[in-house]
């Protein structure tokens, strides 16, 4: 056998060594990236709150945390607060609490009885805010994880569970000088069973 053709043989091995080399590199890479808390604050700190708990424990407490990155946003404050009062109104079954807490053009679209029947089940919790970012017309748009438990019946048909986790991004806008939750886009959301 010719030289040549011994390396034409192991030339396709040498490449799959090659390609699974660079792969395990890039994970090592990325695996330290999550690990670390960012200090530049165009990245946000990973937090992960949705490991598993108890499932009598599910979805876990109602308080509003954030990632060190989104808490050094100068509106954190009133983003607590708007998003404290959202999901306490929902946890609450409380529809005039929920319609202070997003903007006119959001309350119009829902009516009591809707929204009641909506939201009969739900228990909102593990709330983690873990990115602002400014956006045009003065608005905020932030990324969030939380939990929630339901009727099976009322989930996602796409991740259908009487618990999910969700990982959103929730448009907010000011409305005079109280900041509320707008329509959101349907694409930021990624929902999965717990």
């Amino acid at each position: 056998m010719s030289a040549s053709g011994g390396l034409r043989r192991f030339w396709p091995l040498f490449l799959v060594g090659l390609v699974l080399l660079g792969a395990g590199a890039a994970g090592l890479t990325l695996r330290q990236a999550e690990s670390r808390v960012s200090e530049d604050p165009q990245v946000p700190a990973v937090i992960d709150t949705t490991s598993a708990r108890p499932r009598a424990e599910e979805p876990g407490p109602s308080t509003v945390e954030f990632t060190p990155d989104a808490s050094a946003h100068p509106d954190a404050a009133a983003i607590r607060s708007t998003l404290t009062g959202y999901f306490d109104a929902i946890n609450n079954r409380d529809f005039d609490k929920w319609r202070a807490h997003v903007t006119s053009k959001v309350a119009l679209e829902y009516q009591r009885a809707n929204w009641l029947a909506d939201y009969a089940s739900t228990k909102d919790g593990s709330i983690l805010v873990r990115r602002v970012i400014n956006s045009p017309g003065n608005t905020l748009r932030i990324m969030l994880t939380f939990t929630s438990t339901q009727d099976e019946a009322k989930s996602p048909a796409s991740a259908r569970s009487d618990c999910n986790r969700w990982r959103s991004t929730y448009q907010l806008a000011w409305e005079g000088r109280l900041l509320r939750i707008d329509k959101g886009s349907p694409q930021s959301t990624v929902v999965t069973v717990c």
